[in-house]
């Protein structure tokens, strides 16, 4: 440890062989970055060659494990083995089945163009749909009728498009119920 000369030890004005005595024993003293110091102690603690003793373990947050455990570590870190994280089971050599990943499921519903089958969550059309139209099945694709016009009612036309026609004047059924409490 260097020994330094103050003015309030002294109680007058340093000399100057005094002052550059105090910058000789500072630089005989420092630890510069690239050195290598065989052995440290601050404190309590010591650190020799790579080894830090006399410490308590550091804490989770001050950037350690909490710990002077794996095991220990782990826990404080929320890596339990088989709870936190899978537990590997088997060796490295035991692992042959590998799922297989469709490489066309990657990007975003703005880059698909052309028509998207039905069986891959598509349309099969270009359709577009149209105000006052109706969305149908063709069987093989989505399509959507024009729109119809005021009193018109859609049309089945059995396995072909619906379309739009005028309200038919219709039979009237009428039938008269009683209600009673019981």
């Amino acid at each position: 440890m260097s020994t330094i000369v103050t003015r309030a030890g002294k109680g007058s004005a340093l000399t100057h062989n005094e002052v550059d005595a105090n910058f000789n024993n500072l630089n005989t003293d420092k630890l510069q970055s690239g050195n290598t110091a065989a052995s440290l102690t601050i404190t309590t603690a010591t650190i020799n060659g790579g080894t830090i003793s006399g410490i308590t373990d550091l804490a989770v947050a001050d950037g350690g494990t909490g710990s002077s455990t794996a095991s220990g570590a782990r826990t404080n870190l929320g890596l339990v083995i088989g709870t936190d994280v899978l537990a590997p089971t088997g060796s490295a050599a035991s692992l042959t089945s590998f799922p297989t990943f469709n490489q066309n499921t990657t990007g975003t519903a703005a880059n698909v163009t052309g028509i998207v089958a039905i069986a891959n969550g598509g349309t099969n059309s270009t359709a577009t749909a149209t105000a006052g139209g109706i969305g149908y099945g063709t069987g093989t694709a989505h399509a959507y009728t024009a729109a119809g016009t005021s009193g018109q009612v859609l049309t089945s036309n059995g396995a072909s498009a619906p379309t739009w026609a005028a309200a038919s004047n219709g039979t009237s059924i009428s039938q008269t119920y009683f209600l009673s409490q019981s």
